[in-house]
């Protein structure tokens, strides 16, 4: 079969077989598929603390090789729900960084922190009553705890919230070169406070709206994150011209391919003349009229 029928197959079967909750991580990284004998086609790999289970699923022992190159950047993932990046990590950009050794994420479940060994509980209700249930503080401090000591690199530790710092791309500057991020996922009604007052994360939000989890946040972070690492896209001036970036806090200028004309509506003539320096006062020109029209906040930035 083909690698892309080969990778769809073996999302399907991780769909149609869940993992059982013993799994404590799941890495997809180039040492994951040599360590499986299987640097031929993409899969999604997991590492367990127990034996591992569920053959159907194509799913190999994650063995780290000592002898490999460090990846730029390691991202742990701490989730109630795992299942929902098995998608995501085998797709465009990210999969083909992970493929290259530039980048490693782990995914680990919560639950496997947890002192309920039947049931693997770890919410409770909220002392002084109100809706919902929030995260322990215990299985929390244990999971980042045991996280820190997997890597020599200090992590930054990230807890996704509503209430946080609101994320943009000096944020994202800021923690890419950093090499480690580990990033906790909240649910229901969200973390007691104690895993704020004990670990001291970084608490941020994408946005002001609210999510049912963090996992979809996770990404962005992650989806960010990666742009800034060397050797991820293809050509290292996107992420320096791109809205917001290091070379252009303000938006980034209307962009045009062919056909030059398409129902009335043109390619701007300066495009197609060939003198660069006019195209480059061109796109300076109309960088800043958007972001005047769309995002003048922009523009009083320091």
């Amino acid at each position: 079969p083909s690698k892309k029928h080969s990778l769809a197959l073996g999302v399907a079967n991780l769909l149609k077989f869940p993992l059982k909750r013993k799994l404590s991580s799941a890495t997809l990284s180039k040492k994951n598929k040599q360590a499986a004998g299987q640097s031929s086609s993409p899969l999604f790999s997991f590492a367990a603390r127990s034996s591992l289970v569920c053959d159907p699923c194509q799913i190999h022992h994650h063995t780290p090789d000592p002898g490999s190159m460090q990846a730029s950047l390691r991202i742990d993932v701490v989730t109630l729900f795992p299942e929902i990046f098995s998608g995501y990590l085998t797709q465009s950009l990210l999969a083909k960084a992970i493929d290259k050794g530039l980048i490693e994420i782990a995914i680990h479940n919560l639950r496997d922190w947890s002192a309920d060994e039947k049931h693997h509980k770890v919410d409770d209700r909220p002392y002084g009553g109100g809706p919902g249930m929030l995260i322990c503080v215990e299985p929390v401090v244990r999971c980042v705890e045991s996280l820190r000591a997997i890597d020599a690199r200090p992590a930054e530790l990230v807890l996704l919230t509503p209430q946080g710092r609101r994320l943009d791309q000096t944020i994202v500057e800021e923690f890419a070169p950093r090499g480690r991020l580990i990033l906790l996922c909240g649910r229901y009604e969200g973390f007691d406070h104690r895993v704020v007052e004990i670990l001291k994360p970084t608490e941020l939000s994408v946005g002001d709206f609210v999510l049912n989890g963090g996992e979809v946040a996770a990404m962005i972070v992650i989806d960010a994150a990666i742009r800034l690492i060397p050797g991820v896209l293809g050509d290292e001036q996107s992420s320096w011209d791109d809205s917001f970036s290091r070379g252009n806090r303000i938006l980034e200028f209307p962009q045009y391919t062919r056909p030059p004309e398409f129902r009335g509506a043109s390619v701007p003539e300066v495009l197609l003349s060939g003198d660069h320096g006019k195209i480059a006062a061109w796109r300076t020109a109309q960088s800043e009229r958007r972001t005047r029209e769309i995002r003048s906040d922009l523009l009083d930035r320091p």
